[in-house]
């Protein structure tokens, strides 16, 4: 019953855990290297959506801020689709 029921623990089983355990503390592990944060203006900035209602319409700011030296850049748009944006910022 004791058996059938492994309430002992597997002799091979252990060791190979252990084996397996020893090797993984000697290798460290592979971690998502964080990216390259340069001083330049523009290299690395954040982008984020506000969704505002305002007098019963829908409108979207999208805003981006500049990492390095904290310059913001806002607009709202009617929607928020990227077709939007391009053209609006092709004709100013």
């Amino acid at each position: 019953m004791i058996r059938k029921l492994r309430l002992y623990p597997d002799r091979a089983r252990q060791e190979k855990l252990a084996r397996k355990q020893a090797r993984a503390r000697q290798r460290p592990k592979r971690t998502i290297i964080q990216p390259k944060k340069d001083s330049r203006p523009w290299f690395l900035f954040q982008i984020d959506t506000i969704v505002i209602y305002w007098d019963n319409l829908k409108r979207y700011i999208i805003e981006a801020v500049d990492h390095a030296s904290k310059l913001g850049y806002a607009r709202m748009y009617k929607t928020k689709s990227s077709k939007v944006a391009a053209l609006s910022s092709c004709t100013d």
